[in-house]
């Protein structure tokens, strides 16, 4: 066995640690989680065509947004009041993504991670973000689906000059908190002392990706399938570039491993 293939990543100067991706379970998982992205993608195409040919909405679309929004007149009142404190809340975290805080909400996160020193998870966050929405723009105008109006009896909060599948909220989100929360529990950040402290933040992450698609329908910009189509496409973004992350460090820590053995 040569010296390249005795050393690890773990042992030169603290360099993180990868599993080896030729070993047979790694080969696996990897074959696995393409087999599922690949399903998701499948998914996500036919739920496309779907709304495409479909423009009107579902039975099932309309009742299950006039449950979440409870009683309210028709026409309804706008600003469109929630009938609980806790939808109180829900309705406010479609209004903390629109576009402008969504805009300053990144710059803050990227500031952060600069300051910390972490360029390359920067990087990985601001292309990621960027472009999701970018294929929420491509995919929108092509599917072509309308978005929930008032002559359907449902309240709209904030009108949009977009089209309705899928859902560009809840597909930012998506990404924008999970690459967020995966940064935080991924190296080197799971190496801070400190690391306890940002629990909070991680809940909010996970908050955020749960509720964003409730508060859609909540606000009465989305039908269901356009959430679900917004979750389709985040998820599939999201481990699409958790994965190029994962690629990326492996092929560095190799070239660090060859310049440090004067290959």
């Amino acid at each position: 066995m040569d010296r390249a293939s005795s050393l690890s990543p773990q042992t030169m100067h603290g360099a993180p640690s990868y599993p080896d991706k030729r070993a047979p379970g790694n080969r696996s998982r990897r074959i696995l989680g393409i087999v599922l992205w690949v399903i998701g993608l499948i998914i996500l195409g036919a739920l496309a065509f779907f709304a495409h040919t479909h423009k009107t909405p579902l039975a099932f679309e309309v009742n299950f947004t006039k449950l979440i929004q409870g009683a309210h007149r028709i026409p309804c009142p706008v600003p469109y009041l929630p009938p609980s404190f806790l939808d109180a809340g829900l309705f406010d975290v479609s209004q903390l993504n629109n576009p402008l805080p969504s805009v300053i909400a990144a710059a803050v996160w990227v500031i952060g991670m600069l300051l910390l020193r972490l360029f390359r998870q920067a990087l990985y966050f601001v292309v990621a973000v960027a472009s999701v929405g970018g294929l929420f723009l491509l995919l929108t105008p092509l599917i072509g689906r309308p978005r929930p109006t008032l002559q359907a009896g449902i309240c709209v909060h904030d009108t949009y000059p977009y089209y309705s599948f899928p859902s560009g909220h809840v597909s930012h989100d998506v990404v924008s908190s999970g690459i967020l929360l995966f940064i935080t529990l991924s190296e080197p950040v799971r190496r801070w002392r400190y690391r306890w402290l940002l629990l909070p933040l991680q809940l909010f992450f996970l908050i955020d990706i749960l509720t964003i698609g409730y508060s859609r329908l909540l606000e009465g910009d989305h039908w269901l399938l356009d959430v679900v189509g917004g979750y389709l496409v985040g998820f599939l973004w999201l481990a699409l570039f958790i994965f190029l992350y994962h690629r990326t460090a492996h092929l560095l820590t190799r070239e660090r491993l060859k310049k440090l053995i004067g290959r």
